[in-house]
Order: C-alpha cells, then structure tokens, then sequence
C-alpha cells in the first residue's frame, strides 16, 4: 500500500480537486490530510473520508506548518510507500505515479546490492545506488570514490 500525505493550511478551494484525482489516480492507496488552518478544508476532508475509508483526516487547532503537519502524517502513515503532495497539486498524478514507479526501481536495485555485495573492498555498498549503478558486480577498489564514508539515513 501507498501513503499519500497532504498538508493542507487554508485549502478549502482546492483541496476537493486535489482528492478527486489522486483517489483516481491511486484508487484505495491511503490519503492522509492534515489541517491546521481555520477554513474549511477539514469538512470537505470529513465528507470523503465518509465515502472512502482509505482517507484520513488529521486536524490541529494550532497551526504546525508545513514540516510540522508532515511529521504528523508520516507519524500515522501505514504504507509501505510514502509520499507528500502539496495541495495545489504541483506535482501531477502522472508524475507522482512516476516517482512511485522509480522507488520501486531503487528499492530492487538496493536489494540486488546486498544479493551482490560491492567488490570495491571497504566501502558502502550503497553509494554506488545512489551514483545511479544499478549493479555492483564486478566492481574494483579503483572504480570506488567515496570510500568507507557513506551514510544511509532511514526515517521509520
């Protein structure tokens, strides 16, 4: 399943459409909007979440902010992917689906990093997934240039 977090400050003229769509686009993957504003956004959330239960309503009565509303909604967010769509729909559901579709990529190609372990000798594995090399086969300590420094920070 798919987490799709919105966070919605004062969105109560657009925030219909932004639903509409991405319950087309990504028909029962998990929506979560999280409203701190003072219009009304949050019946109009209210009133989809009555019809789709895959839809979920956060409301704050202080306003978070942006970041703030975010870490609320990957507090709660049960998929096994996860992502944040601005209101305003800057980010198409053609791109969006895109974005999924290349995490999918990146998560097989991290998996076949650890099936075929990094030949370069001490360092991360990981670095050369995110260099954009799919496989690690047949790597030499020469082709490495980013040594034993390389971090991976998960958020769970």
């Amino acid at each position: 399943m798919k987490s799709i977090i919105i966070p919605a400050y004062n969105e109560e003229t657009r925030i219909k459409r932004t639903i509409e769509n991405l319950i087309d686009g990504f028909p029962g993957q998990e929506i979560i909007v999280v409203c701190d504003g003072e219009d009304n956004s949050d019946d109009i959330i209210k009133s989809f979440s009555v019809r789709y239960p895959n839809i979920r309503l956060l409301c704050f009565g202080n306003r978070l902010g942006k970041g703030g509303a975010l870490i609320q909604g990957f507090k709660v967010a049960e998929g096994k992917e996860i992502c944040f769509v601005d209101a305003d729909e800057s980010v198409s559901i053609d791109d969006l689906k895109g974005m999924f579709q290349a995490l999918h990529v990146l998560a097989i190609s991290f998996m076949q990093s650890f099936a075929k372990p990094c030949l370069c000798g001490d360092c991360c594995a990981l670095h050369h997934l995110f260099r954009g090399e799919p496989t690690l086969a047949g790597r030499r300590k020469s082709d490495c240039s980013v040594g034993s420094r390389c971090i991976l920070i998960v958020i769970s």
